[in-house]
């Protein structure tokens, strides 16, 4: 959750430094945006692959 809370901090930053016209500050946030989808995608991938041997009680 905190990931996602971040990308969209990223994206309200993007909107602001498009709406002052600075380039620099666009384009850090598209960098960052970009490491930060990477993260939530590697961390969804961790959690379906653990999910089920975390939720399935072993007999």
């Amino acid at each position: 959750m905190l990931a996602n809370e971040v990308y969209l901090c990223w994206i309200v930053l993007l909107q602001a430094a498009r709406a002052l016209r600075d380039s620099e500050l666009e384009t850090l946030c598209q960098q960052f945006d970009g490491e930060t989808k990477r993260q939530i995608s590697w961390l969804i991938t961790r959690i379906k692959h653990i999910a089920p041997q975390t939720l399935v009680v072993a007999e």
